[in-house]
């Protein structure tokens, strides 16, 4: 089973940091997320959006660097109308992304800053998936305990430049120790499987239920969606999604 597989392997990087006596005992088992992404780039050219060496486009088929040609909905708008299956009684805005995914990457920084002004205004609510890469579901499992911990916005960046900037990290604990997290409350957050495994399974239900097939993709108020190539740009998707956030919607009553 999908979640069985994933608790495993933070079993395994927990067991392998408990166990760990050396600077260079643990790392063949617990930074094989780390060093898979920042020195295999033929992995992460099998999840590129854009790949230059792709021909632009993403494992959905999307064009999100020929922006001159992006593809917009059949009514001509930057985003498209889907149906909405929750409800929201404060407008929410839900970003689907993947940490290895270089269009993520890029995206990031006009989205942070987007949240950053519109947080008392807004639900900015993430979304990260692993794209079916055991590899990469590390990156996932630290997100989640990231959030829980409350420091979700320090440790996103920082996880992003493991794999984009090539950060050194000999551990995921040092992502946390550099967000402020003590190694205590860290691996309290990393074990608390039940919760990692209800924060996974949920956000896996809510990419099924709104058919999300390529990242990084924007959801508003559960009734509009927007992507790079809809957007026409990485400077244009959150410009869209305010755009999106002025449609009628129905987040005005509880689910």
């Amino acid at each position: 089973m999908r979640f069985i597989l994933i608790l495993s392997v933070c079993l395994v990087l927990l067991a392998c940091e408990s166990g760990s006596n050396t600077d260079n005992e643990p790392k063949s088992d617990q930074t094989k997320a780390t060093q898979d992404a920042s020195a295999g780039k033929k992995d992460e050219a099998q999840v590129q959006a854009s790949g230059e060496e792709q021909s632009g486009h993403d494992q959905d088929g999307h064009d999100h660097e020929g922006h001159a040609h992006s593809q917009t909905s059949a009514d001509g708008k930057p985003y498209k109308e889907v149906e909405p299956k929750d409800s929201c009684v404060k407008p929410t805005v839900i970003e689907f992304f993947a940490y290895q995914c270089p269009h993520c990457y890029k995206v990031e920084s006009y989205a942070a800053e987007w949240k950053k002004n519109n947080a008392d205004k807004v639900d900015f609510i993430t979304v990260p998936t692993e794209l079916g890469r055991e590899e990469y579901v590390p990156f996932v499992l630290s997100h989640h305990a990231a959030k829980k911990l409350g420091v979700l916005d320090k440790v996103k960046p920082i996880l992003f430049a493991v794999i984009h900037e090539k950060k050194k990290i000999e551990t995921f604990f040092d992502v946390f120790e550099e967000a402020g997290v003590s190694r205590e409350d860290a691996e309290a957050a990393m074990k608390d499987f039940e919760s990692l495994r209800t924060a996974m399974e949920s956000n896996y239900q809510l990419m099924m239920r709104y058919k999300v097939t390529g990242v990084p993709s924007f959801l508003v108020n559960y009734q509009y969606m927007t992507d790079i190539s809809m957007a026409g740009g990485y400077d244009k998707v959150m410009p869209t999604v305010d755009e999106m956030l002025k449609q009628p919607n129905s987040c005005s009553t509880e689910s």
